[in-house]
């Protein structure tokens, strides 16, 4: 039973540090913050889970909790990064947050405006293009830097394994 909370000292580990850096950072580097709160939850976990079997050399304890808590160590950190890219991207809670701080309530032609899907899709593009992660080139885009099609594979894996499924949508096989 104490083996089950490696991976969740491991998660504890992983958000402490994504919080850490992301204020160090001043919120500059959102993603670089969820990957070092990853990585740092990752390092303690592959340390806690040496420590926990090297006085016991069965074999069967071994694969146990190797095959028990790593996924369990991957699944609370696609939880936690999909609970705090919520904030990030959901338009939804963005939306509603931007009409809550204003008392009086905004315009309905501004809300039109701010968040009609041609201007969702400019500001999306342009952040890519700023980022380098797209290059503009005459009526082209084309892919710059090759860290999102990286995560992108590996949360989709990550989707896949734990879903079963490559889309919320999909109906299982």
């Amino acid at each position: 039973m104490l083996s089950l909370l490696i991976p969740i000292v491991s998660t504890a580990v992983n958000l402490i540090v994504q919080v850490v850096c992301y204020r160090q950072w001043r919120g500059t580097r959102f993603f670089h913050s969820v990957l070092a709160g990853f990585a740092a939850g990752f390092a303690v976990f592959v340390v806690l889970e040496v420590l926990y079997l090297l006085p016991r050399p069965s074999t069967d304890e071994i694969a146990t909790a190797i095959l028990v808590n790593a996924p369990i160590y991957m699944a609370l950190g696609y939880c936690y990064y999909n609970f705090v890219q919520l904030g990030q991207t959901s338009i939804r809670i963005r939306l509603y947050s931007e009409i809550a701080s204003h008392p009086d309530g905004m315009k309905i032609e501004d809300v039109a405006l701010e968040y009609s899907d041609e201007e969702l899709l400019k500001v999306r593009l342009q952040r890519l293009i700023e980022s380098g992660d797209l290059i503009r080139r005459d009526d082209r885009y084309l892919t710059g830097r090759k860290r999102l099609p990286l995560a992108a594979s590996i949360l989709w894996a990550a989707k896949r394994f734990l879903l079963g499924k490559e889309s919320e949508f999909e109906t299982p096989a």
